[in-house]
């Protein structure tokens, strides 16, 4: 014959069983609050960089015009204009 357990037994492995998928639980929850916030911060950062990059394309942009041109020439290269004249502070 074989012994038959006692209804206490099958409480406290009822009760283990509950813990056990409790503890699962928390961690999935957790791990998931972790990935949405990862998500909200990598969200972030894309639109900064589309924003960024729209920065860039429009400096690229005015890199191309005469105006742009004309700037670097007048204030990085110091050339002039027929007829302007440099004038230069003293140090």
């Amino acid at each position: 014959m074989h012994a038959r357990l006692e209804p206490r037994f099958y409480h406290i492995l009822i009760v283990m069983l509950i813990l056990i998928l409790s503890v699962c639980l928390v961690a999935s929850v957790n791990s998931l609050h972790a990935v949405r916030r990862e998500r909200t911060a990598v969200e972030a950062q894309k639109r900064a960089l589309e924003t960024r990059a729209v920065s860039l394309q429009e400096q690229a942009a005015y890199a191309q015009t005469d105006d742009y041109i004309a700037e670097v020439a007048r204030n990085e290269l110091e050339m002039l204009l027929p007829g302007e004249v440099l004038y230069r502070a003293a140090d």
